[in-house]
């Protein structure tokens, strides 16, 4: 289960809350790494602790409340607005990276981005992750076929982002937390996996990360949790596919 990789973000004192019993030796691998996570139990009293999800939403807030914790949390109507290509894609023109995507909310206005100057490029759904729904466009024929497929996207999400299809060598990203103030906290770095279609295969928890690319990530991550801030939010953020 996803919920399982929760337990590489445990700090001390931290305890996670899971959707599947852990596999022993997944816990013993972990223990030989340095993680010692708690798993919570419904049985034990959690008044006080912070609740930290994945994303916030009904069913978050109800699961906390069921292990009795207060849950303080940004708008719902924040966090959607928050967890969009849209937002990453003006942040991403912020701070001049060459991978910033533009917003389409209509197929016309797609029409106008699918040039073929801009091949080979790639289309996302503005909510999303991990490859799902991307269509990538070499040519014109590519082009209309992303056009087509965009009509769904429009009715489920009301906008699809055009970015640079970009061949990978090295893939880091970044995670960290928007404060209530708007300030980047517990910022750390690592490598992903993905192959050269765009699927997010694993990640590399514990390998190294170039210390340019780490300055370049934490600029990125300051400036986006201004953003975030600014568009209400506070919570678990993230940096992918730099």
């Amino acid at each position: 289960a996803l919920s399982l990789s929760a337990l590489l973000c445990c700090s001390p004192g931290d305890e996670a809350i899971l959707d599947a019993e852990p596999d022993v030796g997944y816990l013993s691998w972990l223990s030989a790494h340095g993680f010692s996570p708690r798993i919570a139990s419904e049985d034990a009293p959690h008044d006080g602790f912070l609740p930290v999800p994945w994303g916030w939403n009904r069913e978050a807030e109800d699961r906390f409340a069921a292990f009795g914790c207060s849950c303080v949390h940004p708008p719902f109507e924040a966090v959607a607005a928050a967890n969009s290509r849209d937002l990453s894609n003006r942040v991403a023109q912020m701070i001049g990276s060459p991978s910033a995507g533009l917003t389409a909310r209509s197929r016309r206005e797609l029409e106008a981005l699918l040039a073929p100057a801009r091949y080979p490029y790639v289309v996302k759904p503005c909510h999303g992750s991990a490859g799902s729904g991307f269509t990538i466009v070499t040519d014109a024929a590519s082009a209309m076929r992303a056009a087509d497929r965009s009509e769904a996207l429009f009715a489920k999400g009301g906008a699809v982002s055009v970015e640079r299809w970009l061949d990978r060598l090295d893939d880091y990203s970044a995670n960290f937390s928007v404060g209530i103030r708007g300030e980047a906290e517990s910022f750390t770095c690592h490598r992903a996996f993905i192959d050269r279609k765009g699927i997010f295969r694993g990640i590399d928890i514990c390998g190294d990360v170039p210390s340019d690319y780490m300055d370049m990530l934490r600029e990125a991550a300051e400036c986006s949790a201004r953003e975030l801030h600014a568009a209400g939010y506070f919570g678990p953020a993230g940096i992918d596919a730099f």
